[in-house]
């Protein structure tokens, strides 16, 4: 009830301010969880679609004190229309009142587009606070995109995927000159909506070049082409985020395998041959019965 009085007592406010025509700007919005000592990204999640208003998460190692968070709305184009922020947060709480265990996060974020707000929970339950959208001042041009080079299923040239395969898709985010892999947020990565099961660090190029290789669950990967044909050649962006905000995404293709359906067998009910008068229900499955 706390949270409900705090966001429409703002609600009145921000819209004789702002006007309703901003609002329609907005389309989607994303967050972060960053260490106040040291600036580093703790987790982010996003984009969302802005007129959705089911609790959206941030997961990762985000416990303890000293932690902010921060939040920005784009319109159509990318750019960062409006933002907030709120620092100083406790993201560890009691497990129970009389329990000195502490507990960490989730984080959830709860928007409220007519009000500009957002409301800020620990596990679901923990009110933490609400932070004011307010116009982005700092960020007219829109997010800084750096594109990436990625290899799925790194050594092979097409890529083959077999839609019933229930293995891992290896894919690669190759480093170079300009892409350090060590200063990829690993948590922020997602291929199309997948966010990847592992990953490690190797030169899988033999370039002197780290490179930083993920592995999706196969059953995932399928489920975005339910309607793939056999040979059919698909492209897929992968999207995620640099320690210092920078957005990366980089795209490659797969060509699906699509298995043929077996044949089912057949009840054969006709008189049989063996003579004896009597009907047959035997299945035939392209033996030879002599």
């Amino acid at each position: 009830m706390k949270t409900l009085a705090v966001m429409a007592l703002v609600a009145g406010v921000t819209m004789s301010v702002y006007g309703q025509a901003l609002l329609t700007d907005i389309v989607t919005y994303e967050a972060i969880v960053v260490d106040d000592a040291s600036g580093q990204s703790l987790a982010s999640a996003g984009p969302w679609a802005w007129e959705d208003l089911v609790p959206q998460e941030l997961t990762g190692d985000i416990g303890g004190a000293g932690k902010s968070v921060a939040v920005k709305c784009r319109n159509a184009a990318g750019q960062t229309i409006f933002g907030g922020t709120i620092v100083g947060l406790d993201l560890t709480v009691p497990f129970l009142p009389f329990d000195p265990a502490p507990y960490s996060g989730p984080v959830s974020l709860l928007f409220v587009p007519e009000s500009y707000t957002v409301s800020i929970f620990l596990n679901g339950q923990f009110y933490l606070g609400e932070l004011l959208m307010l116009p982005a001042e700092d960020d007219p041009v829109g997010p800084v995109i750096q594109t990436v080079s990625i290899d799925i299923k790194p050594g092979s040239s097409t890529n083959p995927f077999n839609i019933k395969s229930e293995g891992r898709l290896p894919v690669a985010i190759l480093g170079s000159a300009d892409l350090d892999v060590s200063l990829i947020d690993q948590a922020s990565i997602k291929l199309a909506t997948i966010a990847p099961l592992r990953f490690a660090i190797t030169d899988v190029q033999r370039d002197g070049y780290k490179d930083l290789v993920l592995l999706f669950q196969d059953k995932a990967v399928a489920a975005l082409v339910p309607d793939g044909v056999d040979g059919e050649v698909v492209g897929l962006e992968l999207t995620g985020m640099l320690n210092d905000g920078t957005l990366i995404t980089g795209t490659d293709t797969i060509t699906l395998k699509v298995p043929k359906p077996k044949k089912p067998c057949k009840k054969d009910n006709d008189w049989d041959n063996d003579r004896d008068g009597k009907k047959s229900d035997k299945k035939d499955c392209g033996k030879d019965r002599r």
